[in-house]
């Protein structure tokens, strides 16, 4: 155990120490398990002067982004369980109320710290203190933007801790990262400031105390002549900082003071992202997130590398022949795959931050220009954008590709990363053309297909190895192979799924004809007509919740054809592998084909 005694017990030395060996446990499990290790290992010595300082058993603490929690959780009773970070039925990535009474709010996506803090602030008891940690790259969400002029209106009681790495996930991008660069470059100030401290300690304390008001006056007019006004006190914070943020001294002093102060406060610490781990610390975009190899549920015939990675090298490839090509990424520059891209095409390359809506609203202005803006985003991270799709993108239908990553289960990032929401979300939407792709050529011939077409199109793929069929790829629902028994297809993912089922039900003397369905929307009416004349019973499995999904949209359809559609319940998944989440749902290639024999024999 590391921590062996009341926390307020250490020394600044011992708390010193105790941060070194919190790193390297980090390090440990999350080299084991997965996860988020460069911005966890930059907040250490910050998590733990907060913790010292404050008291969590009446104060609150909010992170945004809630994956550089991991501290936190260690501090917070949580040492021993830490080692199953990840894992099935074991800790989360994230902060979650039902894990912990000191996790207040899951927050897994970012920007949504500050309102819900602003929101705890205004009806806290006297004594109490909320405290949002809150990331450079965060920060720059509209959401948190809005939280933050908020508070400042309200004069509420609430310390914003800004955690400036100068990363976030990927390299911040834009004019308030620019700011923020100002504020933490201009020595003139540091060493007037340094100089007007010493200077006030010379001071009689009678003297000081009488014209305090005015020395106040005074260091504030001082900073507004060596520094663009600062936008926090322009929303109504006082500003503290820049601060180290691994000395714990420096921390501990700072939060003393800052804690017996009243209204709308903000404190700028500087952190190194990847802190102790000269890997992460060179590299901390690829050591943003740790992960586990093999993930998958199985292995298919021919199964080769990431959709991330074909995605990317494609991308690549129609960029040297088209020159209207352009790609748009909120924040996800190495996690989708375009690392690359972004090296070889800058000029062809938006990465607007953690800001979706922003970059759905980009798209269609450069669609506007008739370009072919291509938007890479997380399945999770679309619905923040839904807004921009329905009265940006699709009520005026112009050609915007949305490639749709991490769709469907995603494992190991738990109940905010999942990403089974968007069929049942986008297919009902008018001039939406979806589609649902499992192997490599027709992944790529869909791309072609919006190349071609004036289309607003979406194309949605797992976090999960992919397959070349090693045939001409095709954007229509295609037989992969003929049964006598029933009918099953699948979508996307689900294709894999309904292909090993049909492999077990074989087992049993029972064949299926598989369908890999491929089109969400427009349905192909004929190509199913022709399909249900044999008239034995369907079934659809998919990689998305039921209700609303691609298996309803076919079944309403042909209501008179006996269809039993599978996919997720109304529910949100756990942490956990594929395999585990599947079969937590029912959806295991065991339970479907059970039910499914259970169907064709009654």
């Amino acid at each position: 155990m590391m921590i062996n005694k009341p926390l307020k017990e250490f020394t600044l030395e011992e708390l010193t120490i105790l941060a070194k060996r919190v790193r390297e446990y980090i390090i440990q499990v999350v080299k084991e398990n997965g996860g988020h290790l460069a911005s966890n290992l930059g907040v250490v010595e910050l998590t733990i002067a907060l913790h010292y300082v404050f008291d969590l058993e009446k104060d609150i603490i909010l992170f945004d982004v809630g994956h550089q929690c991991y501290t936190h959780k260690i501090l917070t009773g949580r040492e021993r369980e830490f080692k199953n970070l990840r894992k099935f039925l074991g800790l989360s990535g994230f902060p979650k109320r039902n894990e912990s009474k000191y996790d207040i709010f899951c927050t897994g996506h970012s920007g949504d710290a500050v309102a819900c803090g602003l929101g705890l602030a205004l009806y806290k008891k006297e004594d109490e203190k909320v405290v949002v940690v809150i990331g450079d790259g965060s920060i720059q969400s509209g959401v948190a933007f809005e939280g933050l002029n908020h508070c400042g209106f309200l004069k509420a009681d609430m310390i914003v801790v800004l955690n400036d790495n100068e990363m976030s996930i990927s390299k911040t991008k834009g004019a308030f990262s620019n700011y923020l660069n100002r504020l933490i470059t201009n020595k003139k100030y540091e060493v007037l400031k340094a100089q007007f401290q010493s200077f006030l300690k010379l001071l009689p304390e009678r003297i000081r105390k009488e014209s305090e008001d005015y020395l106040k006056a005074l260091e504030k007019s001082l900073k507004r002549l060596f520094l663009p006004t600062t936008f926090f006190e322009e929303l109504g914070f006082r500003y503290f900082g820049p601060i180290d943020g691994h000395s714990i001294p420096q921390l501990v002093k700072i939060f003393k003071r800052i804690k017996l102060l009243k209204g709308p406060i903000l404190v700028h610490v500087l952190t190194k992202k990847g802190k102790g781990y000269k890997e992460a610390e060179m590299d901390p975009e690829t050591y943003h997130g740790v992960v586990v190899k093999c993930e998958g549920q199985g292995k298919i015939e021919n199964e080769q590398k990431s959709y991330q990675e074909f995605v990317g090298e494609l991308l690549c490839e129609l960029a040297e022949k088209r020159k209207d090509i352009v790609v748009i990424t909120p924040g996800m520059r190495v996690g989708s795959g375009l690392k690359s891209f972004s090296e070889k095409f800058k000029e062809k390359f938006y990465d607007c931050g953690i800001c979706e809506q922003e970059a759905v609203d980009l798209a269609c202005g450069l669609a506007l220009r008739n370009l072919k803006p291509i938007v890479v985003i997380y399945a999770t991270f679309l619905l923040r954008a839904y807004d921009q799709l329905i009265n940006g993108a699709l009520l005026h239908n112009l050609p915007i590709l949305f490639l749709i990553d991490r769709a469907g289960c995603v494992p190991d990032d738990g109940e905010t990363h999942q990403g089974i929401y968007d069929i049942s979300t986008l297919r009902h939407l008018p001039n939406v053309t979806f589609f649902a792709p499992y192997f490599f050529e027709d992944l790529k011939a869909m791309i072609d297909y919006f190349l071609e077409k004036n289309v607003c199109l979406f194309i949605r793929y797992p976090k999960d190895k992919g397959a070349f069929k090693n045939n001409i790829g095709k954007i229509e629902p295609e037989i992969m192979e003929e049964g006598k028994d029933g009918i099953i297809i699948g979508i996307g993912y689900g294709t894999k799924i309904a292909k090993e089922v049909n492999d077990y039900l074989k087992e049993k003397g029972i064949s299926l004809t598989v369908v890999d369905g491929k089109v969400i929307r427009p349905l192909p009416i004929a190509f199913y007509k022709n399909l249900f004349q044999k008239d034995l019973p369907v079934f659809t499995i998919e990689d998305n919740l039921v209700s609303g999904g691609f298996g309803e949209g076919l079944k309403s359809l042909f209501p008179f054809v006996k269809i039993k559609n599978f996919g997720f319940e109304s529910q949100f998944l756990p942490t956990g592998k594929r395999e585990e989440l599947f079969q937590l749902a029912n959806l295991s290639k065991e339970k479907l084909a059970l039910k499914i024999y259970e169907e064709i024999n009654r």
